[in-house]
């Protein structure tokens, strides 16, 4: 058995399109929902016969594996978020500033930073601006500023805009 339980809940989302920001502090109902719809890439180089990334859904981030329904496997997790007391984060590892072939992709370095300072917990002292692009029905969503993602991550030079 488990002696600790984790602080934070990270779900790596590979956007194609480049909307969604670097990082994003989820509320429980958004983390369930993203959870669930599994929004992410199937890229060259982790996929036989991708040439260009595609956007896909794949529930819980592993469709082809999971035995249930997958609101099953997200009513589980929302029981050990609030049993444990952890943060929900949405980590785009894929585009920012526009689509593939427009924008530029978030590189290794730069997501690398992003895990740490969520791990570190200093990502939790920063200051959220909430935008209403991203609500996903009644919750609210809290995006990271540009200042603070530079603030936070020195060498950071990706898109973190506040919408």
């Amino acid at each position: 058995m488990c002696r600790l339980a984790p602080k934070n809940v990270i779900l790596l989302a590979c956007d194609t399109f480049g909307v969604l920001l670097p990082v994003s502090k989820l509320s429980l109902v958004q983390t369930m929902y993203h959870f669930i719809s599994g929004y992410t890439a199937l890229v060259a180089g982790t996929e036989d016969g991708i040439k260009e990334p595609q956007a896909t859904f794949s529930a819980c981030f592993g469709a082809a594996f999971i035995m249930l329904h997958p609101t099953k496997y997200a009513a589980k997790l929302v029981e050990k978020i609030q049993k444990y007391g952890a943060t929900g984060w949405l980590v785009n590892t894929g585009w920012s500033g526009g689509r593939y072939g427009v924008g530029n992709h978030i590189k290794l370095p730069y997501t690398r930073k992003i895990i740490d300072a969520i791990h570190l917990g200093s990502i939790l002292d920063a200051n959220y601006v909430k935008t209403e692009v991203f609500i996903v029905s009644s919750s609210r969503q809290y995006l990271i500023a540009m200042h603070i993602c530079l603030k936070e991550m020195k060498s950071l030079k990706i898109l973190c805009l506040v919408i």
